[in-house]
């Protein structure tokens, strides 16, 4: 799989918070070419406006949401984003590395060529969201949804599912060999041409209704 990492310049400024706001509050659509680095990002609360080919670093979002806002090459490292609205949102060419992402929501967005390592997302909402060509590294997104979420051409790896809800999931060529699903919910139907392994298997076949016996000798 071939997925396109962010386009950046080699240089791109820093800039404090204060002057994303008041560049959006003067209606301005787009923050392009910036770094936020270490900072507290309180109360940011936009809809339908980009951001391009930004770095944030080590930054914490408080209270923020982010409707229908487009994301286009750029990079999330060491970034808390818990219980952060990305509701609608459009994420391409992206990375995520190591960053928090508890309850946070990305429900109905378009994901793609974006790349997830090293997540705290337990309780992340990715409900409707549209997967395409993306990375899942060692995250972990234990008790979150994906529920009726499509995913195409998708790598996961070492990532932890416990109990995440799959269901009405479109997820035909998921391969979940390298991945701890315990107790995630799914529909039968919609496991046609998942990849698993024999013990995955063994625990998916309770949604048969089936037992799972070794033979008596």
């Amino acid at each position: 799989m071939k997925i396109k990492d962010p386009v950046l310049p080699g240089i791109i400024p820093e800039i404090p918070f204060y002057e994303v706001q008041e560049a959006f509050e003067r209606d301005e659509d787009e923050i392009k070419q910036k770094t936020l680095s270490g900072q507290v990002i309180t109360g940011l609360k936009i809809a339908k406006r980009e951001f391009c080919q930004c770095r944030f670093i080590n930054c914490k979002f408080a209270e923020c949401s982010f409707d229908r806002v487009r994301f286009t090459d750029l990079i999330f490292r060491g970034c808390d984003m818990s219980n952060v609205s990305l509701t609608g949102s459009s994420f391409t060419r992206v990375e995520f590395e190591n960053c928090k992402m508890t309850g946070t929501s990305f429900a109905e967005s378009d994901i793609s060529h974006v790349k997830i390592t090293g997540a705290q997302g337990k309780l992340s909402n990715f409900t409707g969201a549209c997967f395409s060509t993306c990375v899942f590294q060692n995250s972990v997104f234990t008790e979150s949804s994906f529920s009726a979420a499509t995913f195409n051409n998708i790598m996961m790896s070492s990532c932890n599912f416990t109990l995440a809800d799959f269901m009405h999931a479109k997820m035909k060529g998921l391969d979940f060999t390298a991945c701890d699903i315990s107790g995630a919910y799914f529909f039968i139907e919609d496991l046609k041409g998942v990849a698993v392994t024999f013990s995955q298997a063994a625990e998916l076949a309770k949604l048969l209704g089936l037992k799972i016996k070794e033979p008596q000798i």
